[in-house]
């Protein structure tokens, strides 16, 4: 399964970019990407209010309430200056036949995180609309809240849908519960899909399960170039700086493994060796004097500064 758990925001971009086109469509909106700057809050008794700066006047919630209704994608600018005072309206738009409308309400609760956003989150993991279930799942993986544990678990091991259950999964590695190790075996022992398997693999990994590890290590060492690639993805997630020295031969080799970009004039192809390096440098917390958040072609001095960077703190032999 390809999780890219180090590009999330990437994905979440192009899912939000997407969603604003066809929300864009449905609406009549020809200018669904707006910025504007930080939104003041202020309670009375009328409602939240919000100081939307750039447009210049006071929003209501129920001007909120009215632009997700519309689905107008600017609605995004605005409700995070709501704050937990917008979850009731947002429990209630998630029972909006539409299911566009609860598409965007999804995309609204990350703007307001918290413990009352991730609840109503893991509930919409049951929505029956496919794109709202995964909406929620990926939101939930951004930003993880330990008060949804259970349920979390909960869905990884019994969901109907394999995209939820792998998503849980992942969830679950990240909440660092040892504890639901037992409950991930069992599950993997009798799951059929790949995708979740792969997930609930990743997710032991993660929690220290010795198999697991192995499984991804051998991966690693594949002689498919795309199964390495797939096995850096996993590290990544895994987030153990003890396995650099497991990544670090692969600073030398130059396979193709993605295309970055490509047009009738360019074409930039990320190596194995920039995606290793990426992954080596989210691991030990970008030291280096250069930063790799996400995949790059990477220069042949700032592969040599990492080489360097890990003969000095003694990760490599």
């Amino acid at each position: 399964m390809k999780t890219r758990f180090g590009e999330k925001v990437h994905a979440k971009l192009f899912i939000l970019g997407m969603l604003g086109l066809l929300l864009g469509a449905a609406s009549g909106e020809t200018d669904c990407l707006i910025s504007t700057n930080a939104a003041s809050v202020e309670n009375n008794h009328a409602g939240a209010k919000t100081s939307a700066s750039k447009r210049g006047h006071p929003m209501e919630s129920s001007q909120i309430e009215a632009m997700i209704l519309a689905k107008e994608w600017k609605v995004l600018d605005y409700i995070g200056a709501l704050g937990e005072s917008a979850i009731p309206m947002l429990s209630r738009l998630l029972e909006n036949p539409d299911p566009q409308v609860r598409q965007l309400v999804v995309l609204c609760l990350e703007k307001v995180p918290g413990p009352k956003a991730a609840d109503l989150l893991a509930k919409t993991i049951n929505d029956p609309d496919e794109q709202v279930r995964a909406y929620a799942a990926d939101i939930l993986l951004v930003t993880p809240d330990p008060s949804i544990l259970p349920a979390m678990l909960s869905a990884a091991t019994r969901h109907e849908d394999p995209y939820i259950r792998a998503k849980a999964a992942l969830f679950v590695g990240i909440m660092g519960d040892g504890n639901s190790l037992d409950l991930l075996r069992q599950a993997l022992a009798s799951e059929q899909n790949s995708n979740v398997q792969n997930g609930l693999q990743q997710a032991m990994a993660r929690l220290g399960d010795p198999a697991a590890r192995r499984a991804i290590l051998e991966q690693l060492n594949s002689p498919d170039k795309k199964k390495q690639f797939e096995a850096l993805e996993k590290i990544e997630y895994v987030n153990d700086r003890n396995l650099v020295k497991n990544i670090s031969r692969l600073l030398d080799n130059s396979s193709p493994v993605m295309v970055l970009m490509a047009s009738e004039t360019a074409r930039v192809v990320l190596r194995l060796k920039d995606a290793a390096a990426k992954v080596i440098a989210v691991l030990l917390k970008q030291p280096f004097t250069f930063k790799l958040p996400s995949y790059r072609v990477c220069t042949d001095a700032e592969i040599q500064e990492i080489k360097a960077y890990l003969q000095k703190q003694r990760l490599v032999d």
